[in-house]
């Protein structure tokens, strides 16, 4: 008899977790269409965004994929204007003015851009700001707040009435849905920003204002054990080439190198775009954010079916802890690797290789594959960064520098010092075009290089 109980008792128990498998199955399956309907919705808003010319027609826009993604019923957005903020709905009756005395919240928004779900103000993090942050959220019926912020500057605050608290599959949507809003937002501000600033040729130093926009203030310093060196000069008035760097942790860091098609006015605007892009995103999510993922989403900003705007791009993730340099290229110049001789030899100190691999120009397909490449990383040596235009300096007989009479510099070069790495590439490229230096002339070409080394 106790034979048949325990029989008993294990179909039972075979019976429940059979079904407690199939409800489970049921649920990640579910969750699984969730995040690749709303992921589809996000990459649709992305490419719609490029179409808009102001903030508040994107976050209206980015209002509706609220609606349709995450189920909300009910969207406020909170915009700026010159009498202050100001509350708008896009579906129904205008809502009631914004509430006196949360000027300051809006502040805090700018240096705490997450998003606010009224299941967790009682958390620590929100300190002071819980009876504002409450206080919005009673006065629009809403329980979701997010704000919308870039380099400091708030575009929005939108609030989302879902009668729920967040899932974990709701947080990494909603992240990623306000890092593409945010993203749109600062391409539509930067397009002004760069319009009104060449309307001001006459009065700035244009040259000087696109190399602030498109690479970092110092392009030689360092982040625990990574040193580099750059240089940057623009073409005439308009640059095309841009170099972003960014530290991921104490042992890794992501550097951005890029080139746009264009001449002038258009290739700058191209280049703005993707740096810009690639800013804000290194800035929300640069731990979840690889090579390939990143290129992407700079795929994602600039990609038009009706009007093509390309560049070139080279993403690369040095990580010291693993000792690999992991990198995608979206049709830019191949990375060099320079590594100590094993048998140096005074004209031959280095062995120099070619990081292979490349895909399509950021913009020029829908959805591009980027193949994500690892190399190791030798801490004998340093890796080389650049732009065809670096190379294009030509001499009295017009023979430009070239890739093979590079290729033998590089193997002469001291790989162990970025710098002066650096400066034998552009000694030797002064040498080989001494007219051109020597009247700080315009270069034909924009040119960006950045020596990269773990040490």
């Amino acid at each position: 008899m106790s034979f048949g109980i325990a029989i008993g008792v294990f179909l039972c128990l075979a019976v429940v977790w059979g079904v407690g498998n199939v409800m489970r199955s049921k649920k990640i399956v579910a969750l699984r269409a969730q995040r690749a309907r709303v992921r589809k919705d996000l990459t649709e808003f992305a490419r719609a965004a490029t179409r808009e010319n102001g903030i508040s027609e994107i976050v209206s826009l980015a209002a509706e994929v609220a609606a349709n993604s995450f189920g909300a019923h009910r969207v406020v957005l909170l915009l700026e204007d010159e009498s202050g903020w100001v509350a708008s709905q896009p579906v129904g009756p205008p809502p009631p003015p914004l509430p006196p005395g949360l000027s300051g919240l809006f502040g805090w928004f700018k240096h705490n851009p997450s998003i606010a779900s009224e299941s967790e103000l009682s958390r620590g993090r929100f300190g002071a700001m819980r009876t504002p942050l409450r206080l919005l959220m009673d006065t629009y019926a809403v329980d979701l707040i997010m704000p919308l912020v870039h380099h400091g500057k708030i575009f929005a605050v939108v609030g989302m009435a879902v009668d729920r608290a967040p899932t974990i599959l709701d947080r990494e949507l909603l992240r990623i849905f306000r890092l593409e809003v945010t993203a749109a937002c600062a391409n539509v501000r930067l397009h002004f920003e760069a319009s009104h600033l060449f309307s001001l040729t006459e009065e700035v130093d244009m040259a000087n204002s696109i190399e602030l926009a498109m690479v970092p203030e110092n392009l030689s310093g360092g982040a625990g054990p990574f040193h580099w060196s750059g240089h940057f000069k623009a073409a005439g008035k308009g640059g095309s080439d841009f170099i972003g760097i960014y530290p991921v942790s104490e042992r890794s860091v992501m550097v951005v190198i890029g080139d746009a098609v264009g001449y002038e006015l258009a290739g700058t605007m191209v280049s703005a775009v993707v740096k810009s892009c690639c800013d804000e995103v290194m800035r929300l999510a640069p731990r979840e954010t690889s090579p390939a993922a990143l290129l992407e989403t700079l795929n994602a900003s600039l990609y038009r079916a009706n009007r093509p705007a390309l560049a070139s791009c080279l993403a690369m993730l040095f990580d010291a802890e693993a000792k690999t340099v992991t990198y995608s290229n979206a049709g830019h110049l191949q990375p060099y690797s320079v590594q100590a001789a094993a048998a140096p030899t005074p004209k031959h100190g280095a062995d120099v290789g070619v990081l292979k691999g490349a895909g399509a120009l950021l913009g020029d397909l829908e959805r591009p594959e980027f193949k994500l490449c690892t190399a190791p990383l030798d801490k004998t040596g340093c890796f080389v960064l650049l732009s065809d235009g670096l190379l294009a300096p030509r001499d009295g007989a017009g023979n430009d520098y070239g890739y093979r009479r590079f290729h033998r510099l590089l193997k002469t070069l001291p790989c162990d010092d970025p710098q002066a790495v650096r400066d034998g590439i552009l000694g030797a490229i002064a040498t080989h075009s001494p007219a051109g230096s020597a009247k700080e002339k315009s270069v034909p070409d924009d040119q960006a290089l950045l020596v990269v080394k773990c040490s």
